[in-house]
C-alpha cells in the first residue's frame, strides 16, 4: 500500500530531478574560436556540417559526449549544443562556459548544480597567430615567381640593414615594398617594385628584420615564405579563413612528416589513382610509396569524379585529416578538388 506521505516525498524527488536536468540543459557557453565554431550532424570532425556559430555568440549546451578528439593540439569532448532553434554538435575545446543568466522569477534558495568547465588548452588567438609554412606545390609558376621576389625583398632588406646604423628597417609589408615610396626604393636598394604575380600576393615581415633572430622573415600572406620549416607570424585576413584551417604540404613533406602529423589536418595536391576500392596519392604513376586515403565520407560527386577518371591516374587536391587508413598513416579526405 502506497502511503500519501510517500508520494509526497516521491513527487518532492521528481520535481527536484526536473529542476536539476532542466539547470544542466540550460548551461550557456560562448564561441571562442578565432573563426566561426562548425556545427555538425554528429560529435566527430569528419560527420555532415549543418551549421556554424560566429566567435563571440552564445550557445545553450544540452550535454556533453563521451567523443573526445585533438584539434588544432587541444583535446576536449564534443557537445550537444543548441543555436538559434538548431541543435547539433561542436567541438568543446572553442566553447567557454559562463554563468546561465537567471529568469526574474528564480528562487535564489533552488538547488542548483555545478557543471565541470570545459578544458581549455589553446589561447585564444586575437593577436597574431604562428603558422608553419610550407611552399604549396599546385601553385606553380606563379608561387615560384611570388617566392622569386621574396629572396630579391630580403636580399634589399639584409643590405639595408648592414648600411644603415642609426634607423633600423623594423617593419616590412606591402605599401612599404610595392610603392614608388619604399625606403627600399628610394634608397636604391631596390631597383623596381617587385611585381606581383597574383592579386592575393601581400608582402609582409615576421619579427624585427633588424636583428638576426631565426624567425624573422620575409613572405606572402598568400604563398607563405621561401625558408622550409620556418615560423612566420601574420594575422588572418578574409580571404584565408576558407583556407586557413589546412596546412598546405606537397607530397615529398607529406611522406617525410606523416607520422608526426596524426589528428592534423592537411591539404596535399597530387596524382590521385582509384585502383579497385583504395584511393592513393603519388607524385607521379612510377611512385611505389603512395599516400593511402580514405574516401567513404566525401560528397557523392566528389567520389564519382574519382571513379570517372582516377583509374590511370588525375591530378587532385585532398583535405583531410591525417589518420589510421589500411594499417598505415595516412589521410581521411573531406574534399577532393580537381
Amino acid at each position: 500500500m502506497i502511503t500519501k506521505p510517500f508520494v509526497t516525498r516521491f513527487l518532492c524527488v521528481f520535481v527536484f530531478c526536473g529542476i536539476f536536468s532542466s539547470c544542466l540543459a540550460q548551461q550557456v557557453a560562448i564561441v571562442t574560436s578565432n573563426a566561426s565554431l562548425t556545427i555538425r550532424s554528429a560529435p566527430s570532425r569528419t560527420s555532415d556540417k549543418i551549421g556554424s556559430v560566429k566567435s563571440g555568440e552564445k550557445v545553450v549546451v544540452l550535454e556533453k559526449t563521451s567523443a573526445v578528439e585533438v584539434i588544432e593540439d587541444v583535446e576536449s569532448a564534443w557537445y550537444k549544443i543548441q543555436y538559434s532553434g538548431q541543435e547539433g554538435f561542436v567541438f568543446g575545446g572553442f566553447l567557454s562556459l559562463i554563468e546561465k543568466e537567471l529568469p526574474t522569477n528564480t528562487v535564489v534558495n533552488q538547488p542548483m548544480t555545478s557543471i565541470p568547465p570545459i578544458p581549455q588548452k589553446a589561447v585564444i588567438r586575437s593577436e597574431p597567430i604562428i603558422y608553419k609554412v610550407r611552399p604549396n606545390a599546385q601553385q606553380g609558376k606563379e608561387l615560384r615567381e611570388c617566392l622569386a621576389n621574396q629572396r630579391v625583398i630580403a636580399g634589399a632588406v639584409l643590405m639595408y640593414n648592414m648600411d644603415d646604423h642609426i634607423e633600423k628597417f623594423r617593419s616590412l609589408t606591402d605599401e612599404d615594398v610595392m610603392s614608388a615610396s619604399s625606403v627600399l626604393i628610394l634608397d636604391r636598394y631596390l631597383k623596381v617594385p617587385p611585381v606581383k604575380p597574383s592579386k592575393h600576393c601581400h608582402y609582409m615581415s615576421s619579427g624585427d628584420l633588424s636583428s638576426d633572430d631565426d624567425d624573422n622573415a620575409v613572405f606572402c600572406k598568400y604563398h607563405g615564405g621561401f625558408w622550409e620549416e620556418k615560423l612566420v607570424k601574420f594575422i588572418v585576413s578574409d580571404d584565408l579563413e576558407s583556407s586557413s584551417d589546412y596546412i598546405s604540404m606537397d607530397i615529398d613533406d607529406l611522406k617525410l612528416d606523416i607520422a608526426s602529423l596524426s589528428g592534423k589536418k592537411v591539404k596535399v595536391a597530387a596524382l590521385g589513382q582509384y585502383f579497385g576500392q583504395m584511393f592513393l596519392l603519388k607524385k607521379d604513376m612510377m611512385d611505389m610509396s603512395p599516400i593511402f586515403v580514405e574516401i567513404k565520407n566525401i560528397p557523392r560527386e566528389q567520389m564519382k569524379y574519382i571513379i570517372q577518371n582516377c583509374n590511370t591516374g588525375a591530378e587532385v587536391i585532398v583535405s583531410g585529416i591525417v589518420g589510421e587508413v589500411s594499417f598505415q598513416q595516412g589521410i581521411i579526405a573531406e574534399k577532393v578538388e580537381w
